[in-house]
């Protein structure tokens, strides 16, 4: 089992906030694919139901996506809270290796909504931010 460390932060202009989260992955890494499970301080508040994790290396860019249970987001007051009649909430992670800092770094996205622009054609509305995980290469 290996344990990453990392934290990422909303988009001001999609959320108002720019707090950084910190996060942890309890991950095991087997050819290139790593599972397991996370833990960020914002959701084990609502929730004590695991964060399940699931990604890629493959050289200096990794993937990952972090399966919560149930949704949850900020309301109308900026207030976190948890929607259990809406199941599975996924964030995508996306970034690369920065040998300049020593860490990975990168995009998040979740898709928060699905609009119907034409017939069978659908607009996916996302939010995001910026990540980075500091990855022992001992653990690769």
């Amino acid at each position: 089992m290996n344990i990453w460390t990392g934290k990422f932060s909303h988009d001001e202009a999609d959320y108002g906030i720019l707090d950084d989260v910190n996060f942890e992955l309890y991950v095991d890494l087997k050819l290139g694919s790593f599972s397991g499970n996370a833990t960020d301080p914002e959701y084990i508040e609502l929730c004590k139901l695991p964060i399940q994790v699931e990604g890629f290396i493959d050289g200096d860019h990794i993937s990952f996506v972090k399966i919560y249970p149930f949704w949850y987001g900020l309301d109308e007051n900026d207030m976190l809270y948890l929607d259990e009649t809406k199941k599975e909430h996924r964030v995508e992670y996306d970034g690369y290796f920065d040998p300049d800092v020593n860490k990975w770094t990168g995009h998040w996205e979740v898709i928060i909504d699905e609009v119907q622009v034409e017939f069978e054609i659908y607009e996916h509305v996302y939010l995001g931010g910026s990540w980075e995980m500091e990855l022992p290469f001992d653990s690769l």
